[in-house]
């Protein structure tokens, strides 16, 4: 006789002396079911959704560079 599914189990754990961690740990202990939490999660992170968080801006800086425009007229003759 065949059943009609076959469970895995893994664990997750959470190092509740690190701040972080700990704020992870209530969070998803808030949940009813933590397993199903936790597949919604991965079935977004596979479509690549991303969860609802405080939007973090990304800023990047390039620093302004002056260009001096010269040209060497003779090495432009060797050219064409």
């Amino acid at each position: 006789m065949s059943s009609k599914y076959e469970m895995k189990n893994k664990a997750v754990s959470f190092n509740v002396l690190d701040p972080d961690q700990k704020d992870l740990y209530k969070h998803a202990m808030k949940r009813k079911n933590f397993s199903s939490y936790i597949k919604r999660l991965i079935q977004r992170d596979m479509e690549g959704i991303m969860p609802a968080a405080p939007m973090i801006q990304q800023v990047s800086f390039v620093p302004e560079v002056e260009v001096e425009e010269s040209f060497d007229d003779d090495l432009m003759t060797n050219l064409i």
